[in-house]
Order: structure tokens, then sequence, then C-alpha cells
């Protein structure tokens, strides 16, 4: 994010791929995904990234986060979307595991 002052705050969940953060940039705020530093190093996998990027960047509906911007700073491939506030896919996923078999007879 060339030319931007970000404030980085927490972490709001981490896998295997890497870290994402929630930051403010200006009066906004987003959600930062920072991806591990070893995959940073496979040249494949880095030029991969920015192409896949790039093209949902480009994407509009309401099914997609929209992705604002996508990178490699200092080394760390990025991207950056907007912030959606709620629970994560796994903790649905869980709750919706439990009901469904709560629900069964």
């Amino acid at each position: 994010m060339e030319g931007r002052t970000l404030q980085v705050g927490a972490a709001l969940g981490s896998g295997a791929f890497g870290t994402v953060y929630r930051v403010r940039s200006g009066l906004s705020e987003l959600a930062l995904k920072v991806m591990a530093g070893t995959l940073g190093e496979d040249e494949r996998f880095r030029e991969r990234f920015i192409r896949e990027a790039s093209i949902v960047a480009g994407l509009e509906h309401p099914s997609i986060v929209p992705v604002y911007d996508a990178g490699e700073d200092d080394g760390l491939l990025f991207i950056a979307m907007r912030l959606v506030d709620g629970e994560d896919l796994r903790t649905r996923d869980r709750k919706s595991t439990r009901l469904n078999s709560s629900h069964r007879t």
C-alpha cells in the first residue's frame, strides 16, 4: 500500500497461509492479510499470488469481499481488503454443524 501510513492493530486470525490484521488507513478500517514469509520465497507462488489477487481486485459481486490492493512489500506478500466484522467461517461452520446434528432424529 504504497504511499499510505497504516496503523496495524490486532491480529484477527491466522492459519497456514498467513495472518489477517485489523488496520487503519486514514479514516478507514480494513483487513490486511500478510502471507507467511516462507511463501514469498517461492517465485512461482509469488507470481501466482499477485496475478490472482489482481484478478480478484477486479471482481465486483455481493458475495466477494472487495480487494483494495495486493502485492509485495519488504519481501512480504499482502492483500488489503474490506474489513467484514463478524465470525469467521470456521466458527460459523462449527455452529451450523452443532445445530444440524441437534435437530436430527
